[in-house]
Parts: structure tokens; sequence; C-alpha cells
């Protein structure tokens, strides 16, 4: 047989989320995530299983996903507030256990919350992602049922996982769950929704995690041999962790030996965007995660800390939750978390948490992105949104542009020499610092372009989605 309805194409051009939606509802499981020479986890079909019935690809986020009509159907309406989407309220936050506040990565909501709905048994299980048991550097998704599974899945993984592989399992049972995830898995759910709406009935609240991108697996490798380590000397590998200093956290690394390495996040996570991100990731522009219920990420309010700027925080706090309710389900929830338990909120004002998140370098960076990509990589699905600055020609000079086309290139092209052994010996070879300063040269000025503009932006949705009315564009102003 001849598979021409399989997302084989969208694996093939490098342009896989790695969220697993189309192995984890593929009818005759043909289809099954593993990891390519890039260190990202890419759907293999099994022709001979395969019977080209098309659902992986309608269920595909790595697809175009119609940005309208998932809003007004979640949402009932397009977004006032470009930058965070559609929301109810806003909030930041802390866990009151100083413990658990140290044990997650910012204000420990995530946690609070689900244990809360375990607890009240509004929910029978969660979907969370932790580290492996048995195996230090391999995140496995699974259902947590009590407060210790919750406990274990905390903290940020940063690795693209497969995580929606899971509806394999939840679609047997009539139990409700609680989904935690990053946009492009939320999306694969939502699309797969709209096929099997009873999706709805299992998964009751989907959580979205406020997410810039994630990193190829060759970068823990690249941090193993920096530090001259192999993977079976490693007890636990922490992207961030408060041990050290405090919020905003360091990587951590345990060995079996009982040493400890503390590793500065600006010599971590700084050098893993600019080398070691997906390339899929570039092109996605929420990271807000507007098409959850409820979504939250690190809170970097300096006010929400009574300091004037984050400099001045310097590691003196556990770190606190940004937190959007989003739906009137979401809402629901939340109010009786609020009076049931101890976790302490404060109202956020949106436009502060549109600067906290820095959403219009992601989402005016995907536009730029999607566009030259349009010219270097076959098979790009077509978008259905672009976002630009109001005024932007006012805003931009030529010399930022050119600076962000030639950012966003390099990008493309690091990632797809992530799969030569001498480039990614290359790369430790390198001073880190080095390397660091090379990606910020040529990101540097086109950030100090976008932050600080949070709070006017463009979006024009194409005009088939908006049922044959003229193209809209819409502005936004605080």
């Amino acid at each position: 047989m001849t598979i021409t309805h399989t997302i084989s194409e969208i694996a093939k051009n490098k342009l896989c989320h790695s969220c697993g939606t189309c192995a984890g509802v593929c009818p005759r499981n043909a289809i099954e995530m593993q990891l390519d020479e890039c260190g990202i986890f890419i759907p293999i079909v099994k022709t001979e299983l395969c019977n080209n019935c098309g659902i992986c690809n309608k269920v595909c986020p790595s697809k175009e996903f119609d940005y309208s009509k998932f809003q007004k159907k979640i949402h009932g309406r397009l977004p006032e507030h470009t930058l965070i989407g559609n929301f109810i309220s806003c909030f930041d936050g802390a866990i009151n256990d100083d413990l658990i506040h140290r044990r997650v990565q910012s204000g420990g909501f995530v946690s609070a919350i689900l244990c809360y709905m375990l607890e009240k048994r509004i929910i029978d299980g969660a979907i969370v992602t932790a580290w492996d048991y048995h195996s230090p550097l391999k995140p496995k998704t699974y259902i947590a049922r009590d407060k210790n599974e919750i406990l274990h899945a905390a903290g940020s993984k940063y690795l693209p996982v497969p995580t929606n592989v899971i509806l394999k399992e939840i679609l047997k049972t009539k139990a409700k769950y609680a989904f935690v995830g990053t946009s492009c898995q939320i999306h694969g759910l939502r699309k797969f929704e709209d096929i099997n709406p009873c999706l709805s009935n299992t998964v009751i609240l989907y959580i979205g995690l406020h997410c810039h991108c994630v990193y190829s697996f060759h970068f823990i490798d690249h941090i193993l041999a920096k530090y001259q380590l192999k993977r079976e000397d490693i007890t636990c590998f922490d992207f961030r962790s408060k041990n050290w200093r405090g919020w905003p956290c360091d990587m951590r690394l345990l060995l079996k030996s009982g040493k400890i390495i503390n590793i500065p996040s600006n010599i971590s996570r700084s050098l893993a965007r600019g080398f070691f991100s997906t390339w899929r990731c570039h092109l996605c522009y929420d990271k807000a995660n507007e098409f959850s219920d409820i979504s939250c990420g690190d809170c970097r309010v300096p006010s929400a800390y009574g300091k004037p700027t984050l400099a001045e925080i310097n590691h003196n706090t556990l770190g606190r939750s940004d937190i959007i309710v989003r739906t009137k389900r979401a809402k629901i929830i939340f109010d009786r978390f609020l009076i049931e338990t101890e976790y302490k909120v404060q109202p956020a004002n949106h436009k502060s948490i549109a600067q906290s998140l820095k959403i219009s370098e992601k989402k005016i960076g995907s536009s730029v992105a999607y566009h030259l990509t349009k010219f270097i990589c076959p098979g790009l699905p077509k978008n259905s949104v672009h976002f630009s600055f109001c005024n932007m020609m006012n805003q931009w000079d030529f010399f930022a542009l050119i600076l962000s086309m030639m950012n966003t290139f390099w990008l493309y092209i690091s990632r797809l020499m992530l799969k030569y052994p001498f480039y990614r010996k290359l790369l430790v070879i390198m001073p880190t610092s080095w390397l660091i300063k090379f990606y910020r040269i040529t990101s540097k000025f086109l950030l100090e372009r976008l932050h600080g503009n949070e709070t006017e932006m463009n979006y024009q949705i194409k005009k088939s989605e908006l049922d044959n009315k003229e193209q809209l564009s819409r502005g936004e102003f605080f």
C-alpha cells in the first residue's frame, strides 16, 4: 500500500514537535516515537500496519493549527489581549510549604492544584512527566494518583517528550484526568478533541506550562562531556534546582559518588537555547499556552517580590508562579482551590505578566522564523496567524530585521548540524563563554527592540479562517 496521509513528511522535514499525539491516537498502533539523529523524538510509521486512515495528520499540531477556530471554540471569541490571549483573571502566587517550595520550580502552583484535585476527587489521576526511576536521564510520562507521584514530577525537564502517547491508556478508561503539558502537546489534544469530543469528558482540565522551547537530548551529553562525566555516573539531573542559590534556579548534577555539581544558569540554559533548542519550537508563537484552561510559569515581575528590578532579587527567594485563568471550568476549580487550601496568591496585572513572559520575543520571532523557513524548508505547513508590532516599521530599523533573520538562519543551521558528531564535539571543545557570546551577538539587537515593547501588537489571520470575511488586523493597546 502507498502511504500518503501520514505524518512521515513532517518528521522528514524536521518539523515535528515530538508531542506524540499521532502515536497516541493511531487506531492500529502503527506509529512509534523514536529518537532521531538530532536528538528529538519523531514518529516512525510502520507501513505494514498503517491503513492510511489519516488520523495522525488531522491531529498533528505541526500541521496547520487553526488559531481563530480554537480561540472561538475554547473561549468564544478572538483574544482582545493579543500578547497573552484570552483570560478571565491573572495572579501570582507561591505554595505555603517551604519544603515543597524548595523542591518545585517556581511557586509550586501545578503541584499544589493537582494534589488538591486528587484529594477532593475532582480527578482520578494527573498526567505528568518526571524522570524515570530506573533511568535518571530519561523523562517518562505517567498518570500520578497520589501526592508523592505528583511531587516526583515537579520541576522542568526541557526535553522533547512524546507525552500524548498516554492517550492510548486514558482513552480505555472512564476516569477523569488533569493534563499538564506544553503548548504543542495541548494543541495536539485540542485537535484530537475536535474529532473526538469524548476527550473533553476525560481530560477535564488542561494545565498549560509557559514554554519558550525544549532542548535536544544531545544537550545532556554536551553537559556531561564538558564535566568529563558518563551517563552511568548520574543519579539525578536537574535542569533547574533551588538547592544551591534558590530561584531562578541553577542546573544541578548529583553523582552516584555523592558529589554535587552546580552549574549557573547563565552558562547552562543560556547555552542550550542558542545551540540545542529544537527548530520547530522557534516556529511556535504560543509561549503563554493560550489554548489551555489555566496556564502558569515563572513569575518575573519584580514588584511581586517587593523589588524594583529582578537583579535586586539576586537569588534571595524561592520564586513565585504566574497564573492565568482562561476558561470558566478552570475558574470554578481555581476558586475552590483558593478557598480550601493555604496557597497564597495576589492579583496580577496582565501587562506585567506579558512583561514577565517576554511574549513579544516569541511571537515576533516565530513570524520571522516562519517567513524565512518558507525559503529553506520544503513542506512547511501554512501558518494560520502572524504577529507584528503596531507601527512596526517605526520601531524596527533595517539593521534589526537583518540581524533577526541572521539569528533565525543560524538557529536553523545549528539544529541540522546536531546530527553530526564532529559538530557536537566542536561545541564541547569551544569555551562555553565563546558560544554564549556568539549567540548573544546575533540576538541582542533583536531582543533590545522587542523587550519593553510588550504593549502593542497586531495579529493577522488568514481570510479563510474568518468565515470569508475581510482579513482581520487587531491592535493591542493596554
